[in-house]
């Protein structure tokens, strides 16, 4: 981000280049990233800035298999239909199936005139609808659904520990913060206790941003984990019930044993 910026406006007093106001361009983006990443510390709209990443996340893991079908139907739409602008190229093909798969088909604009006007001639023509009716099961339906699922598993799983991953990303933050304020600075201003006031109107703007430290955080961590403790539990019992059948099945092979 700083050096794309340094770029941008190195030398000053002179109006930048094309190529200065990309690299402005990704400083500007970078900067609002980073913003987006400053507010997943905050306690009513970090977790959805958490729930984006894990979503991310779990999206790179299957964009392999993603940019796999995407290649494919591009290949196959570049070599039956190049005389249309948008598959003339695999790179223009490659992005109009990936617009395809949001729901921008254009079919009448793209396929259907150009049957018409015999510019997709036969055989290609049945080739392409054939094409088009196994893109539309597999990209906008299957695909996008499963991206959708494996999304909504994610953010079940962060809900349940939420609390304690927005905490620890604050005492993180709080402890870098420290760390970079000089030393003497520290020790002047350090204080071995402080006193709040519930009722006022500071505490009230915090609690606000942060949330209120002195009850809800308790009473969710605590909530958090008796959820977590009874499905451990849960869980324990179940792998009970499974060592008395492994080990009653055992036994029957051990007696039938010569």
């Amino acid at each position: 981000m700083y050096v794309s910026a340094l770029i941008l406006m190195i030398p000053p007093g002179r109006y930048p280049s094309r190529l200065q106001w990309v690299f402005g361009s990704v400083a500007i983006w970078i900067a609002w990233v980073n913003l987006l990443l400053f507010i997943e510390r905050i306690s009513n709209v970090g977790i959805y800035v958490i729930m984006l990443k894990s979503v991310l996340v779990t999206f790179l893991k299957v964009i392999f298999v993603i940019i796999i079908f995407i290649m494919a139907f591009a290949l196959v739409f570049n070599m039956l239909a190049n005389n249309q602008p948008v598959y003339s190229t695999v790179l223009l093909s490659s992005f109009k199936v990936l617009d395809m798969m949001v729901g921008e088909i254009e079919y009448k604009e793209i396929f259907v005139e150009a049957m018409a006007s015999n510019k997709i001639a036969y055989p290609y023509n049945y080739m392409i609808m054939i094409t088009l009716i196994i893109f539309i099961i597999l990209m906008p339906i299957l695909v996008t659904n499963l991206m959708i699922g494996l999304a909504i598993g994610d953010i079940d799983k962060i809900q349940l520990n939420a609390n304690l991953r927005r905490l620890s990303m604050q005492v993180d933050f709080l402890d870098d913060l420290e760390r970079s304020v000089p030393t003497w600075f520290r020790k002047k201003w350090h204080r071995i206790s402080t006193t709040r006031v519930p009722n006022s109107l500071p505490f009230r703007i915090y609690s606000r941003i942060y949330g209120n430290t002195l009850v809800n955080d308790i009473n969710d961590d605590a909530e958090s984990s008796d959820e977590q403790f009874s499905k451990i539990l849960k869980e324990l019992d179940i792998q009970r019930k499974q060592i008395k059948i492994l080990s009653h099945q055992l036994n029957k092979l051990t007696k039938a044993m010569p």
